[in-house]
């Protein structure tokens, strides 16, 4: 569907292949992060940021007062004139009576705005958008929380403009820049509820935050989950992509767990002396269906931090200490699959 505002898009292709090169992007974070006193989300955000280093991203902090003050604009400034315009006839009659009483005094206040007001603000709006490009133009993207606060109900009715204001610290200046963004969970907070992060770029650069994010996401196994194998379906089924098979760094020691399970599994462990090189499928799974996966891992398994060779981390299946107690190193065989092999040609008869 087309408006009168509506672009050519630039050519999908090449904006695909230039982002599957970014395998050690820069990426900006601000310097002087506003938390407006919530100090979980600041907690959250330092480790998304841990996780983010470890990825191979790398992370570099720049002064976003020019972010904060276009992002101000779109409460503060005279742009609710359009949605005025798209209303106007509706706002003064009786039918506007049912509408929400805050949105309706937001709306309302495009009538304190002249058309000079629109032209002094859309100039200020052009000069904080050149210091933005100035400043953020060589970073493949921005790095920020998706919100900065998590407010109540009873926050959000006692002020529900000021709270929403706030919640659009770091993404209400996104469309007066015409980039691109997307949101995607990082964690859960320490009080347990979840916090996510949102990656920016600017304009068309969709698949290049599509590839930050499937990083971000990516999911590596080294077991019964590997292809072929009978856990395997529990990625397909979620819409899961296998996005390369490669191997861990060289730090790493698999063992045959003795568990319960009537699947047989590996356990990994990361060594300072003794590991090897590890053969893993680095997986890509869709945000919907995480949640549900993670639900069908049992003890001693686990979701941690796996080192690639390459030097980059996933998340990937690791085990708890006391799953390795009774269990077989086979470590030698440098990847599940070379084990299972092995039983199987061992249990063949000897002709």
């Amino acid at each position: 569907m087309q408006d009168a505002y509506s672009k050519t898009r630039a050519d999908c292709v090449t904006k695909i292949s230039r982002s599957i090169l970014l395998s050690h992007p820069t990426l900006a974070v601000c310097s002087s992060p506003e938390w407006f006193g919530c100090s979980e989300q600041a907690s959250a955000y330092a480790a998304a940021l841990v996780k983010a280093q470890r990825l191979g991203w790398k992370l570099e902090s720049v002064d976003f007062a020019p972010l904060f003050k276009l992002a101000g604009l779109l409460y503060e400034g005279p742009w609710v004139a359009e949605r005025y315009a798209a209303i106007e006839r509706f706002i003064h009659s009786e039918a506007a009576e049912a509408m929400d009483p805050v949105v309706r005094a937001i709306i309302l206040k495009a009538e304190q705005f002249s058309a000079v007001d629109v032209f002094q603000q859309e100039y200020y709006r052009q000069e904080l958008s050149r210091q933005i490009e100035h400043a953020f133009g060589t970073f493949d993207a921005v790095l920020v929380p998706t919100t900065p606060t998590f407010p109540t109900v009873e926050t959000l009715k006692e002020a529900p403009i000021l709270a929403n204001s706030r919640l659009g610290t770091y993404t209400n200046f996104v469309n007066f820049m015409g980039w691109s963004a997307v949101a995607i969970p990082a964690d859960f907070r320490e009080d347990g509820l979840p916090f996510g992060i949102t990656l920016i770029a600017g304009s068309w650069e969709e698949p290049r935050l599509f590839e930050l994010a499937r990083q971000w996401l990516s999911l590596a196994v080294v077991g019964a989950h590997l292809s072929g194998f009978p856990l395997n379906k529990g990625l397909v089924s979620r819409g899961a992509v296998l996005g390369s098979i490669t191997r861990t760094a060289s730090c790493y020691q698999l063992f045959a767990l003795q568990t319960n399970s009537s699947v047989q599994k590996p356990g990994l462990k990361r060594v300072v002396d003794g590991g090897e090189s590890i053969k893993v499928e680095v997986w890509n799974m869709p945000l919907k269906t995480v949640g549900s996966f993670l639900s069908t891992i049992e003890a001693p398994l686990g979701i941690g931090s796996i080192e690639l060779q390459d030097g980059s981390w996933v998340h990937g299946f690791i085990c708890e200490p006391n799953g390795l107690d009774n269990a077989k190193d086979i470590t030698s065989f440098r990847g599940w699959r070379g084990f299972m092999q092995s039983l199987s040609y061992s249990t063949k008869p000897s002709l």
